[in-house]
């Protein structure tokens, strides 16, 4: 059962402390300032909970803003790399598309001067999926 979980109208930040896991999820139509609380979210509980694994599943999420919300998610991925300090397995749940026209390689080939020794990233078409990596990774 999740220790905390903050639920929006289009994402929930859930801390499951028994796995060191941070679920995130996003739906539906969603706006720069809607990424920008959520993703504050998410720094907050990082500040206050050890983790080691993150699920972020944005496969039903659309992005309200004619901006690119890479660099805002860069910005914040920096972050929580340096909160954690240490090896993190990150699992992202795309859509179809974007499963297709990116890697999980492009994606974070920008932050190789992390604070980390190791970002493990993969990319998943499913939750069910993602889960099982991370159960795998640790």
């Amino acid at each position: 059962m999740p220790d905390s979980a903050l639920e929006k109208p289009n994402f929930t930040v859930c801390y499951e402390p028994n796995n060191s896991l941070l679920r995130v999820s996003w739906q539906g139509l969603v706006s720069e300032e809607e990424l920008k609380i959520g993703y504050e979210t998410v720094l907050n509980l990082l500040r206050e909970s050890p983790v080691n694994r993150i699920l972020i599943d944005f496969s039903k999420r659309k992005i309200a803003s004619q901006s690119n919300p890479q660099s805002l998610f860069g910005e914040i991925f920096l972050e929580a790399l340096h909160i954690i300090g240490n090896t993190v397995f990150l699992a992202l749940v795309v859509s179809q598309e974007e499963y297709f026209l990116t890697t999980a390689a492009s994606r974070f080939e920008n932050f190789h001067q992390a604070d980390n020794h190791y970002v493990i990233t993969e990319q998943f078409l499913t939750k069910a999926e993602a889960e099982a990596w991370l159960a795998e990774a640790c």
